[in-house]
């Protein structure tokens, strides 16, 4: 039980390196220990124990700041968890609230399991978020008009009848929110094959404590982003973004390297 306040704290002392998070994310896999992704009923503002697993801190989503998530922890400690995507917004309408922080809560999957996927949350919560400033406006201002029985049908919570994403669109988002992929990797299905066809993980390569330097290494997996360039001799090069299960590392390929395999 001490491993998971362990790695939650060790989580916590390098939140904003997102390489780091993501080589010992690795490491709390390979000692049994789950890290669970971020959510509004469960997470605090940094990472946390929670039974014998690790909760992902509402800290480490994009676009989500330190007030917007303790303000979230505030309000279901003092009304209860939420009970819906629109339950959440309403709750939370007035406090520090933004659209942007919205859209990366769901595609970090921390609303899910409040009953729409995460394809409708998507499609609906700019409606559903005007819904709510027009409620919030309209009860402080205690007005009631000729309008009330419209405005039910404006504050209904209607998600687009879509089905969820697939799985590799649902784990692309997920990082782009969260910086890694909490609920699955790519690469999980070829876990074996890149074990047996590497020698060296890129979370080894990156890490301070050893040195790498004149050593040739193999590392397996996935090409995640690709930038060509230019170069003085009009040459092409690249600069790619590596993946595997441990991390990403920037990659240069020169020229003939290109010209061969590419």
């Amino acid at each position: 039980y001490y491993k998971t306040y362990f790695f939650a704290a060790l989580f916590n002392s390098i939140i904003d390196n997102t390489d780091k998070v993501a080589g010992y994310f690795g490491e709390c896999g390979r000692l049994g220990i789950k890290v669970l992704p971020p959510h509004v009923n469960h997470s605090r503002y940094r990472f946390a124990a929670e039974d014998d697993n690790i909760r992902f801190g509402l800290g480490a989503v994009r676009n989500v700041g330190r007030s917007f998530a303790e303000e979230i922890f505030k309000e279901r400690e003092e009304n209860g968890k939420f009970s819906s995507p629109g339950d959440f917004i309403r709750r939370m309408t007035g406090k520090d609230i933004n659209k942007r922080a919205v859209s990366e809560l769901i595609l970090g999957g921390a609303l899910d399991n409040l009953g729409p996927c995460r394809a409708q949350m998507q499609g609906a919560y700019e409606n559903i978020m005007a819904a709510a400033s027009y409620e919030s406006k309209h009860n402080a201002a205690g007005q009631i008009s000729l309008f009330d029985v419209s405005e039910e049908v404006i504050t209904k919570d209607d998600y687009p009848n879509i089905k969820e994403y697939d799985h590799k669109t649902l784990l692309a988002y997920e990082k782009e929110a969260v910086g890694i992929y909490v609920t699955g990797h790519p690469l999980d299905e070829y876990r074996q094959l890149l074990e047996r066809a590497a020698d060296t993980k890129i979370s080894e390569i990156k890490n301070e404590d050893e040195s790498f330097d004149g050593r040739k290494v193999k590392i397996a997996g996935m090409v995640a982003a690709r930038k060509n360039k230019v170069t003085k001799n009009n040459t092409q090069m690249a600069f790619l973004t590596f993946e595997d299960l441990s991390g990403s590392i920037e990659v240069i390929v020169f020229p003939k390297t290109l010209i061969t395999y590419d």
